[in-house]
């Protein structure tokens, strides 16, 4: 009976800088591929998801996709800004290095004003609200509240509770997500509930640079309400699906051999560098691992949960050093580009002969163009 119902879809979207233009490009191809099997001029990537859920360069993405601005400009938001916003990346030389730590010491590495204009270029001074209002499109985007170093999840009005952040301007909770300590600018925002106050956030990555459990749990509450608030549904009733797909922006492989220096000072650290790297790693997998894990719980208590993650691509090693979450090089950006688009034929392969859940969810998404 749960295949006569529609899933609820989530989209959901890794942090990762600069590297966000291989989520744009996975996307882009996908939606390119489906559009042609379909005879269609084109897809409107957001309306295929009920709810998106992006951290970092994955929030501004959301953002974007939510409110409709095609994935071709925000494409260009990496290609011809990217270079803007992250100016004076972190070289891989020691010479270089040196002197980037000594240019970063007493401020962020990155201005925020670049990503700020473009960022104003695309949204205007649209809100949350105004974003929900307009395309029914939930979003969930994850920061950190300095204040107190608690999590904050930036949501559309999609819930009738949430009702805090819909004047937030979308702009400015983009700042909020991507503010990556060291290489941005912390962003503080005026609090448009309490006139007069200044809020400072700092990246979402910080707790959540995979954002699929914020998804995942966001889409429960939403479905569990609509069913509450169904007095049409019988106690037979099969319980809505949610089906979650999951893109990163192909990170790296990181690790530190057994023989790795243990006693680290901040040269070890690269003065925080590699510790903010560290958090966001971790997290990522934990998230990948606890939403497996419920996902199959859930799927036993009665609603079905199916999780497509695709995966990051394989880097090689000579590749590695155009791939930093700051380096927008020319190279790097066409290597992003091309990374994306060979992942997509990938999926894409698979979905010619679906036979798994992975090519069936992927299908079913991007075939249900509304």
């Amino acid at each position: 009976m749960t295949d006569k119902i529609k899933p609820y879809r989530v989209l959901a979207l890794d942090g990762g800088g600069i590297r966000g233009l291989y989520t744009v490009a996975v996307l882009a191809a996908l939606a390119a591929f489906f559009a042609a099997r379909r005879k269609d001029a084109d897809v409107d990537v957001g309306r295929l998801f009920d709810l998106i859920a992006g951290t970092s360069t994955g929030g501004i993405l959301a953002c974007g996709l939510a409110a409709g601005v095609p994935i071709s400009k925000i494409a260009q938001l990496y290609e011809v800004e990217g270079p803007k916003i992250f100016a004076n990346p972190l070289s891989s030389r020691l010479w270089r290095k040196l002197r980037w730590i000594r240019q970063s010491w007493f401020a962020a590495a990155n201005k925020a004003e670049p990503l700020r204009q473009a960022l104003t270029e695309i949204f205007g001074q649209k809100t949350l609200g105004d974003v929900f209002n307009e395309r029914s499109i939930a979003l969930c985007i994850p920061s950190t509240r300095m204040l107190n170093h608690h999590p904050k999840v930036f949501k559309t009005p999609h819930n009738s509770r949430f009702q805090i952040d819909l004047h937030y301007r979308v702009v400015d909770v983009c700042m909020a997500t991507s503010a990556a300590p060291i290489f941005l600018p912390l962003a503080p925002l005026n609090d448009p509930t309490r006139p007069g106050t200044i809020d400072t956030f700092a990246d979402g990555g910080l707790w959540c640079n995979d954002p699929i459990m914020v998804g995942l749990t966001e889409a429960l509450e939403i479905c569990e309400m609509a069913e509450k608030a169904d007095d049409s549904r019988g106690p037979t009733d099969p319980r809505r699906p949610i089906d979650i797909l999951s893109v990163g922006t192909a990170g790296l492989a990181e690790g530190d051999p057994p023989t790795a220096e243990a006693n680290r000072g901040l040269a070890g650290w690269q003065i925080g560098v590699k510790t903010t790297a560290l958090v966001m790693n971790a997290q990522a997998a934990a998230s990948k691992y606890m939403a497996a894990h419920m996902a199959r719980r859930i799927t036993e208590l009665g609603r079905p949960v199916r999780i497509v993650r695709i995966e990051d691509p394989y880097i090689g090693v000579a590749q590695s050093e155009h791939l930093g979450l700051d380096v927008a090089t020319p190279e790097g950006l066409s290597l992003l580009k091309q990374l994306g688009s060979n992942k997509a034929q990938a999926v894409m392969s698979q979905c010619a002969n679906p036979s798994g859940d992975n090519a069936e969810v992927i299908c079913g998404i991007f075939n249900d163009q509304p």
